[in-house]
């Protein structure tokens, strides 16, 4: 017959696995750089990710490039261009001429 563990020790468990995570996020967060981010929200993740990937971090920045380099980035589909492009607009900014 198995024993089982008293309510003291499963609640021990469970803060020694909680510590252990958030020292993990602690760790992987100071590994990573803090990314400022301005770009419009609403943007999907993977559209942002391919954006930062480039080095794009503020809606200023896509004054640089036209919409079909935007258009060729992985994560970037049509909904993100309407998004940027609104968003630029909003601002009295556009991409760059083809």
């Amino acid at each position: 017959m198995r024993k089982k563990k008293d309510d003291r020790s499963a609640i021990i468990s469970v803060n020694q696995t909680q510590e252990k995570k958030d020292s993990m996020q602690t760790k992987h967060s100071d590994n990573q750089p803090e990314i400022k981010n301005s770009l419009p929200k609403g943007l999907s993740n993977p559209a942002q990710r391919a954006l930062f990937g480039i080095g794009i971090t503020d809606l200023r920045q896509l004054t640089n490039f036209s919409i079909s380099e935007i258009k060729k980035l992985h994560g970037m589909g049509p909904k993100g261009i309407k998004i940027l492009i609104a968003a630029l607009d909003k601002q009295n900014l556009s991409f760059k001429a083809e």
